[in-house]
């Protein structure tokens, strides 16, 4: 069982962005390669090389508006 890529969006308050002028404020979070469950005893089940890297881990936190 792999998770990949999963990402999260929420709308701010429209009164947190109002008072520096912003419209549409919302903050993002996505994630590439949260983790992995399996029985393989070797460093990554989809190349089954003892030698080879793990896929990395990546945390993405992102704002967007409009003026």
């Amino acid at each position: 069982i792999r998770l990949n890529n999963i990402s999260l969006t929420y709308p701010l308050p429209e009164a947190w962005g109002k008072t520096i002028g912003l419209k549409n404020l919302c903050a993002c979070l996505s994630g590439q390669n949260i983790f992995t469950i399996t029985r393989y005893n070797g460093g990554d089940p989809e190349t089954m090389s003892i030698f080879g890297m793990p896929p990395s881990n990546l945390y993405t936190i992102r704002f967007n508006y409009n003026f």
